[in-house]
């Protein structure tokens, strides 16, 4: 009877953290009225391989079939994260440029460090998620 309460508490105890620690949700709307293609997001939490494939903790994959696409992660815990998309128009899952450097494909960042002639930087477009959320992510 003692080892059971025992076994209980001690299992209460080692789960409680967990429990107490916020699981939210991220919404991200993405208006995609002229854009045809598959909107790959990424979302990253940390600086080590950022916009990377293999650095991404997080992501979502939908078909462009009306003017707002959707992309839900749920189950996330609190920490900072950042987010980077592509509309993916030939399906080879990469940004294609052009021959002079510049995006064919529409892409998109949150939050948006705004116009860079370079990639942008983990510290440039990062934010903190302690609730659910739901965003909107305008593509370029």
């Amino acid at each position: 009877m003692f080892s059971t309460k025992l076994i209980t508490a001690t299992t209460f105890l080692l789960v409680l953290p967990f429990l107490l620690i916020g699981q939210h949700n991220l919404t991200v709307s993405i208006p995609t009225e002229d854009a045809k293609g598959t909107v790959l997001l990424g979302l990253f939490n940390g600086p080590n391989l950022y916009l990377e494939s293999e650095g991404m903790y997080r992501h979502c994959t939908q078909e462009v079939n009306s003017s707002t696409t959707i992309c839900s992660i749920e189950d996330l815990p609190e920490g900072d994260y950042s987010i980077a998309l592509l509309v993916d128009l030939n399906g080879n899952k990469k940004m294609d440029f052009t021959w002079i450097g510049w995006p064919k494909e529409n892409y998109g960042f949150y939050p948006d460090p705004g116009f860079l002639m370079r990639k942008p930087k983990w510290k440039e477009c990062n934010f903190r998620l302690n609730s659910n959320l739901e965003i909107e992510i305008k593509i370029k």
